[in-house]
């Protein structure tokens, strides 16, 4: 087991974080690092708000984006857990809305319905983007671009959507990124078996028992105000702040839209207690919330080599990304990012807890991007 250097770690971070903010592409940033549970490093640089330069404080709030997606995972072994659903179950079979689904294909510069999807959907593959569903395709982001405001406002209007467009590709037969539909399908056959809406269910399932309080779909005014504000880097190097639309937290959406893919705000420390948690195996300071057999499906390989669109070291869990082959990382490492540049991973061979937050809409890649690697990357050279 590697035993990470804490002296090392703050150094080598505290150089990185002000790098980043001396080339603007970083505004404010919050780090923690932990092994096994105890805090090695905790950063927090920049400001909350070009603007005004209110300067980042700990218990900043950050729109999580895409880091929803672990929660939703999570929760889907919890619904397991209480026999709603089987991963392996047909999709169908809970939403019928769902079932024989076309294949579109681009044909003459339009999209066109191809053929019957040559099998049914499955639970597992609704989370692990391997299902077509309005993926990041030429033919799922011509299909996106279509959609109407409707689809924006509530976890049934997506699904509304979804369910009357055809797959970007055969479930199974390839990965493309599924930002939104898929992950609110999980939710929505979650709210048909609980009776409560997605949001309490998190809250009574997951949140309360871990004492988190600072992770919601609806922010209070008082989380408002600790709201880090989104910047942008303009092509000069120079940070704006971009104007959200007022009570959105991801993309102008409908702030009543509880968007299981991307949905999300929160704070470092609530988030850190999820990625602890999800470091331990399913449980934290003794609150079990999937029991560790179970839990293990999570970070399962689903994707595996030679599928195409699969990048060659990283396969898909149930909402994270899974090392299946190491690099900076080792095999068996799992986490997340979102579009906004939060980040976070951990490695339970090396009981490493690591997150990054920031909200930028900037990026060189996606999401996190190469600031995420770089995080990574800097984080494991004290390792030792």
């Amino acid at each position: 087991m590697k035993e990470l250097d804490a002296e090392e770690l703050r150094g080598t971070l505290s150089c990185w974080l002000d790098a980043r903010l001396a080339d603007a592409t970083l505004a404010g940033g919050e780090i923690l690092v932990m092994q096994r549970g105890e805090r090695l490093c905790h950063l927090v640089r920049g400001v909350a708000d070009a603007k005004s330069g209110q300067v980042l404080e700990p218990n900043a709030m950050f729109r999580l984006a895409s880091m929803t997606k672990p929660v939703t995972g999570l929760a889907a072994l919890v619904a397991v857990r209480k026999g709603y659903f089987s991963l392996h179950d047909e999709v169908r079979r809970h939403l019928p809305q769902f079932g024989e689904m076309d294949v579109a294909v681009i044909r003459d510069g339009r999209v066109v319905r191809d053929h019957k999807a040559r099998s049914e959907l499955k639970i597992w593959q609704m989370l692990c983007h391997v299902n077509g569903i309005l993926a990041e395709t030429e033919v799922g982001t011509r299909l996106m671009a279509a959609a109407p405001h409707s689809a924006f406002g509530s976890i049934a209007g997506m699904l509304d959507y979804a369910a009357s467009q055809p797959l970007a590709f055969d479930p199974g037969e390839r990965t493309a990124y599924t930002g939104y539909a898929s992950f609110d399908a999980i939710a929505r056959i979650i709210e048909e078996k609980s009776g409560v809406a997605y949001s309490e269910f998190l809250q009574r399932e997951i949140f309360d028992p871990l004492g988190i309080r600072d992770i919601t779909f609806h922010p209070t005014p008082g989380q408002w105000r600790r709201m880090v504000t989104m910047h942008d880097r303009l092509a000069a190097g120079r940070l704006v702040a971009v104007d959200m639309p007022d009570g959105s937290i991801f993309e102008g959406f409908d702030p009543d839209y509880e968007c299981a893919g991307a949905g999300l705000a929160g704070c470092l420390e609530d988030y850190a207690k999820i990625a602890q948690l999800l470091c331990n195996g399913g449980s934290l300071d003794g609150v079990e919330i999937v029991q560790s057999g179970l839990f293990g499906e999570l970070a399962k390989t689903r994707v595996p080599d030679g599928v195409p669109g699969r990048s060659p070291n990283d396969s898909w869990g149930l909402g994270v990304r899974v090392k299946v082959h190491a690099d900076w990382l080792p095999v068996g490492a799992f986490g997340w990012s979102g579009a906004y540049g939060t980040h976070f991973w951990v490695d339970p061979a090396n009981r490493i807890v690591a997150l990054l937050m920031r909200n930028m809409r900037w990026h060189d890649t996606h999401g996190a991007g190469r600031m995420g690697e770089e995080f990574e990357q800097n984080v494991m050279r004290c390792a030792r």
